[in-house]
C-alpha cells in the first residue's frame, strides 16, 4: 500500500464458483518477502472471499479492519495486476478542521504521521490483537487531535463508555468499553476519563460532558484518594513510561530500570493533574451538584 494504513482492501476477481481467495495482512515484511507476523501475535488478520462463478466480481469485507502495509494473496485465479486490488482507509467520521504546515520537511512529515495514525482511533493497535480503547493512550491525544479533527462527539460519546464501565466502589477500567476488564486502579489510565471532559470544555466550550459525568469523576478521584493515598501520595502507576527509549533500537522496552519513571512520582503528578482539571471542571462557570 505504500504506507500503514487502517481498512481493507477491496477485490476484483473473475473465476470459478467455489474458488477461494485468501488476502493476509501485516506491517511489515521479513528479508525472504514474506509477511512478518510476530508483532500481529494472536490476530487472525485473514479475509477469504469464496468466488460466486460470475463474469466479474467485486468483495470487501463489511464487520471488520486492518493495519497493515503489505497483503499477501494466495489463491488467485489466473494472474493479478495491481488494479484488481483496491485499499481503502477507514477511520471514524470526523471532520477534518485543521492543517499545519512549516518550511521545515521533516516536521512536515512528522504532523503527516501523526494524521494517519489518528485517523486509526480509537484503538491503540489496529494490526493485533488489541485493538481496544485503552484511556492511557488519550490523555494528550485527544487535545493534539481536536486541533486536526472535530472530535468533539467522539469523545463525548466515548465518555459515557467510561462512566458505564466505572464499578460501584468507584473504581475506572484502563480499557473502556471494559471488554478486557482491566480494573487496576492506577491513576495514569483512568486519568483519562478526566483529562478528556476538561479537553472538550476548553476545545469546544461544551458543559454537557461535565454535567453528566462530574458525579462519577469525583466518585473516582475519592476512591483512589480513600485507598491508596499515603502521606499525600499516591503510588499508583501500572505501566509507567512504557515504551520509553530502550538501550537498542531492536528493543521494545528498557532493560535498565533505572530509565523507568518512578510510580510514585507519575500517580501523585496525575492526581494532581486531574484534581486541577476536577476543580476547573467545577469553577468553569457551570452551574453543577455537589
Amino acid at each position: 500500500m505504500g504506507q500503514n494504513i487502517v481498512g481493507w482492501v477491496g477485490l476484483k476477481v473473475k473465476g470459478k464458483a467455489g474458488d477461494r481467495v485468501k488476502l493476509r495482512f501485516a506491517e511489515v515484511l521479513k528479508d525472504d518477502g514474506t509477511l512478518y507476523m510476530a508483532s500481529i501475535r494472536n490476530a487472525l488478520v485473514t479475509d477469504i472471499y469464496t468466488l460466486k462463478g460470475a463474469d466479474r466480481e467485486f468483495w470487501e469485507p463489511s464487520f471488520t479492519y486492518h493495519g497493515f502495509r503489505y497483503v499477501e494473496i494466495t489463491g488467485y485465479p489466473g494472474t493479478p495486476t495491481i488494479n484488481d486490488f483496491e485499499g481503502k482507509v477507514i477511520y471514524d467520521e470526523m471532520e477534518t478542521t485543521g492543517r499545519f504546515e512549516t518550511s521545515d520537511r521533516t516536521i512536515n512529515q512528522i504532523y503527516q504521521n501523526a494524521y494517519w495514525g489518528i485517523r486509526g482511533i480509537p484503538t491503540d493497535c489496529p494490526q493485533r490483537d488489541e485493538r481496544m480503547g485503552w484511556l492511557g493512550d488519550r490523555a494528550t491525544g485527544s487535545h493534539g487531535e481536536s486541533f486536526m479533527f472535530n472530535n468533539h462527539n467522539f469523545y463525548a460519546k466515548w465518555l459515557d463508555d467510561i462512566e458505564e464501565a466505572q464499578l460501584e466502589n468507584g473504581s475506572i477500567p484502563d480499557v473502556a468499553p471494559a471488554y478486557w476488564r482491566f480494573y487496576n486502579d492506577n491513576m495514569t489510565w483512568p486519568g483519562t476519563y478526566l483529562i478528556v471532559a476538561d479537553m472538550l470544555y476548553e476545545q469546544y466550550g461544551d458543559e454537557r460532558p461535565i454535567r453528566r459525568h462530574y458525579a462519577s469523576m469525583k466518585k473516582w478521584m475519592k476512591f483512589m484518594k480513600d485507598n491508596f493515598m499515603e502521606e499525600n501520595i499516591i503510588p499508583r502507576d501500572l505501566y509507567g513510561d512504557w515504551c520509553m527509549p530502550p538501550e537498542l533500537p531492536e528493543m521494545i522496552h528498557s532493560a535498565d530500570p533505572a530509565r523507568k519513571t518512578d510510580g510514585a512520582l507519575l500517580g501523585s503528578s496525575f492526581f494532581i493533574i486531574c484534581s486541577v482539571c476536577l476543580k476547573n471542571l467545577h469553577c468553569c462557570k457551570i452551574k453543577l451538584k455537589k
